[in-house]
């Protein structure tokens, strides 16, 4: 071998040739496994409603028998979350929701554009829901979401999240586990 200028030793052929060969499999395989995280991410997304769609309106109870109404609500940007009390992905993300309902807690409370959570449990039995809400020590606002409020959202897996703008609008929907972090950024992106 020789050196080169600075007396090092290039590197053999045959290395330099693994190296490349390794560094394009990985390009390759991240590829492939991006394509198959957007590919089932349209699947699942694909029959919800839609960016710029208006969200329907709909009038529910909270666990405490209070009747809300999405047009009541006077915020946004806003998450409405669906989950079930059934679903072990949805039980993973309760640490997130109840630390993500605290941050928005303590936000402004003047701020015209206050991000507001709201969570719908696939259930109408309110006594059955709290005492769930009670055992896991959930802090955030939960309603419940009857079969036909369940249908007007489209909602066929949990646990299912959108993000609404001013006016209601649909800014993104997600299926699947999500972070407090990537709830965070999409309710974010809904105020712009």
């Amino acid at each position: 071998m020789t050196e080169d200028a600075q007396g090092a030793t290039p590197p053999e052929p045959d290395t330099r040739q693994r190296k490349f060969a390794r560094a394009r499999r990985l390009v390759l395989e991240l590829g492939v496994a991006g394509l198959g995280y957007a590919l089932l991410t349209r699947c699942q997304t694909g029959d919800l409603l839609g960016d710029g769609e208006f969200a329907p309106d709909f009038s529910t109870l909270d666990v405490d028998g209070n009747r809300v109404t999405l047009s009541s609500i006077d915020s946004a940007p806003l998450l409405l979350h669906f989950w079930a009390t059934w679903c072990g992905v949805c039980r993973q993300e309760f640490g997130a929701l109840n630390a993500l309902h605290a941050e928005l807690a303590t936000q402004d409370a003047n701020a015209s554009q206050k991000p507001r959570l709201y969570t719908l449990a696939a259930d109408d039995d309110a006594a059955h829901v709290k005492s769930f809400a009670n055992q896991y020590k959930l802090n955030f606002p939960i309603l419940l979401a009857p079969p036909p409020l369940l249908a007007s959202y489209k909602v066929k897996a949990f646990p299912t999240s959108y993000y609404l703008a001013a006016g209601r609008r649909v800014t993104a929907a997600t299926v699947g586990m999500s972070s407090r972090w990537a709830m965070k950024a999409r309710l974010s992106c809904a105020s712009r």
